[in-house]
């Protein structure tokens, strides 16, 4: 999406893995600060899910945001990738 909330025309890669590692990451941030440990239940069929995608899809070529080759891998999502995993883990 654009800055005004409208839908990018053309082609525009959307096989974007850095954001799920993101999320990832800023929930066990956020319950690491705050103890939420019940949010890990509610959550945790999301989690396992997107955990499962991350280990299936992370060395297939991706396009994010400023990696827009489109045909490789790059370090910067794949710290990303890891970084989530590895934070959400210890709550698992």
């Amino acid at each position: 999406y654009t800055t005004g909330g409208e839908e990018v025309q053309g082609k525009w890669g959307n096989f974007q893995l850095d954001g799920y590692g993101a999320w990832l990451w800023g929930l066990a941030q956020h319950v690491k600060l705050t103890g939420d440990l019940p949010l890990i239940t509610t959550l945790r069929p999301a989690i396992e899910l997107t955990v499962d995608y991350l280990q299936s899809c992370w060395q297939l070529p991706h396009f994010d945001c400023w990696e827009e080759g489109g045909n490789d891998i790059y370090l910067s999502t794949l710290a990303a990738v890891y970084g989530g995993c590895k934070a959400i883990t210890s709550y698992l």
